[in-house]
């Protein structure tokens, strides 16, 4: 700083005056060396222009001009006149003039003539535009921004642009978007958008449409929802049942989530639907079970519509062995419920599971006194044999009795008669229990045990058994004694009242014929009385029953009646026309019936029947009232 203050108020002496003689050279400006960017200029500075020094040379004192004097005395030491040229001190500005090199281009110029030198620099005289100062039109892209040119264009600084809508395809799943969008490099992010095809919507969710597309992005929120399930959202219809119970679809159907069952089909008569059973295609054969409604019954038997259980109680819960065994048997066959399987019925039924015979009309076989019998099929007979005997025998029913002669029969009739002692009842009906009834004077037993020792009732397996003073008299004659009586209820309608007197019994049995048939000295209950006479009973059963069937603990021995029938049994009349018919019907013993019982058969033929008295009640009452 303080040398400039010094040099600028220096003294500085004046130049020593010259003699004009004196003749020095003058300076110039080729002693002075321009910075760069300038360039040497005429005496003067800038602004003056450029002069040939050769020319006019030889009148130059009075050609010239005084610049012209001034530039070439300084430049080339000619036209010198006097102190021309003297005390000119060279610089930047007399001596030097500025080119383009010292000129700075504004941004989107670049430099040009370098060496171009002008007393004012310019844009126009020193630099070049770029295409950085060319705006292209639309659709066209602009070209490298450092291209120059003396007139930048849109020839020469613009290309065609490429467009999103004609030079870039889109990829699967993704729609054009700015179509008109151009670029140098076109990009998926700059023409396209992604669909919701390119969006995998998790579990539980439906898709939408896969062109769908949303402004900002593809989501959970923009490309899916929630997607109702089969088991959540939708209710079968009645008669159907849910299938697909995870299937899920935008709009469910009874198609896709149900199938049919068999409550939608409707089965001819006779015939039960199948119970919840779903099927693909519903038919007689899938969806209906045949009952005992369409079973023919055969000839005798009618269908059992008896009703034993309530099919509708507990149906429920029939799988949850909450119904028996016979339950579902009978409720499957007969109303076609509690099935287990849809074909399940059809291969139970049958006579045994749809029909019940069909009972004639209960009859009753009787066996009183001496003993007279009347057979089920109304047959009179009298049975004199010692022994014991079948009385009814069939599959399910068995009953015996044991005839003995009685101490009071000798002593009075004077004969070898017997009367029924004792009878026994056993069989299947009763599940094989054993129940045993003897006279008055002997016990009622149930398997061999005592029971009832006075009047009352029990049972004995599924038989019930009472003991009281009521109930018919099979003998009217025996009215005169105190009754008492012993009833049998068995099941399938067998009934049988025992009078229990002092030294016999007497017996009524009802029932209806025995599945399967049934024989005895009661007959065998087949409608025909004619082969149920003494003589075919005899024949059948006279001998006894066999040890290996005997329902008794023990056995008496058989023995064949010998004695004929006293005058107060058979008058004489009688016995000689009896006589006369039984030596030729008894003539064989060998088949178990004998001469006195022919005689009885035929001297009580008249009696038997009216009045049901025998000979020996008749015997006693008369004993009793004497």
């Amino acid at each position: 700083g303080g040398f400039l203050i010094w040099f600028f108020t220096r003294t500085v002496p004046p130049p020593a005056r010259r003699d004009k003689s004196t003749t020095l050279p003058p300076p110039t400006c080729e002693s002075f060396e321009c910075p760069t960017g300038y360039t040497y200029s005429a005496y003067g500075g800038t602004g003056s222009g450029w002069f040939d020094c050769e020319a006019g040379f030889s009148n130059w004192k009075a050609g010239w001009s005084e610049a012209k004097k001034n530039w070439c005395c300084a430049r080339e030491g000619k036209g010198c006149t006097g102190n021309v040229g003297y005390g000119f001190e060279p610089s930047v500005q007399t001596c030097c003039q500025p080119t383009c090199a010292s000129f700075t281009c504004p941004s989107g110029y670049v430099a040009h003539h370098s060496n171009f030198q002008a007393a004012v620099m310019s844009v126009d005289e020193c630099c070049r535009p770029t295409c950085s100062t060319f705006d292209c039109h639309h659709g066209y892209l602009e070209g490298a921004f450092e291209y120059q040119s003396m007139q930048v264009s849109h020839e020469t600084c613009c290309k065609r642009e490429p467009a999103c809508g004609v030079s870039f395809e889109c990829p699967q799943g993704y729609v054009s978007y700015h179509s008109h969008f151009r670029a140098m490099h076109l990009t998926q992010d700059e023409c396209c958008r992604p669909t919701c095809a390119t969006f995998d919507c998790p579990h539980g969710y439906l898709e939408r449409e896969s062109d769908y597309y949303s402004n900002a992005y593809v989501s959970i929120e923009t490309c899916c929802r929630h997607e109702p399930a089969c088991g959540t959202d939708f209710t079968c219809p009645d008669g159907y049942m849910l299938l697909h119970s995870h299937l899920r679809a935008l709009h469910l159907t009874t198609e896709e989530c149900c199938r049919p069952t068999c409550e939608t089909y409707t089965c001819p008569p006779g015939y039960a639907q199948c119970e919840d059973f779903a099927m693909t295609s519903l038919s007689e054969h899938s969806c209906c079970r045949p009952t005992c409604a369409s079973f023919q019954c055969p000839s005798g038997y009618e269908r059992d519509n008896s009703g034993e259980f309530d099919c509708d109680a507990g149906h429920n819960n029939f799988l949850r062995a909450s119904w028996s065994a016979s339950k579902k048997e009978w409720c499957c066959n007969h109303e076609g419920k509690g099935c287990e399987g849809c074909a399940s019925g059809a291969m139970m039924l049958g006579t045994e599971n749809c029909c019940r015979r069909v009972a004639p009309a209960s009859h009753s076989c009787k066996i009183w006194g001496d003993p007279h019998i009347i057979t089920f099929d109304k047959s009179h007979l009298v049975f004199y044999s010692t022994g014991d005997f079948w009385i009814v025998k069939s599959a399910a029913l068995e009953i015996q009795g044991r005839f003995q002669c009685t101490d009071w029969t000798a002593a009075h009739d004077k004969t070898d008669y017997s009367s029924m002692t004792a009878i026994i009842v056993s069989g299947s009906i009763i599940e094989h229990h054993k129940i045993e009834v003897q006279t008055a004077d002997g016990q009622i037993l149930c398997d061999g045990k005592p029971i009832l020792p006075g009047f009352g009732s029990t049972f004995c397996g599924t038989a019930k058994v009472v003991y009281d003073g009521v109930g018919e008299l099979v003998d009217d004659a025996m009215a005169f004694l105190p009754h008492k009586v012993v009833h049998l209820t068995l099941p399938d309608g067998v009934i049988l009242q025992l009078n229990r007197w002092p030294n016999f019994m007497n017996a009524k049995i009802d029932m209806h014929p025995q599945e399967g048939g049934q024989d005895g000295v009661c007959g065998n209950f087949n409608g025909r009385a004619s082969d149920d006479t003494g003589i075919e009973l005899h024949r059948r059963y006279g001998r006894g029953v066999y040890s290996s069937d005997l329902l008794f603990s023990d056995s008496i021995p058989l023995h064949v009646p010998t004695a004929k029938p006293s005058p107060t049994r058979c008058s004489p009349e009688k016995h000689a026309r009896a006589a006369a018919i039984c030596k030729q019907e008894a003539a064989d013993d060998s088949m178990g019936w004998s001469f006195a019982e022919c005689l009885g058969d035929v001297c009580d033929e008249e009696k038997a029947g009216h009045g049901m008295f025998s000979w020996q009640a008749a015997a006693m009452r008369q004993e009793f009232h004497n």
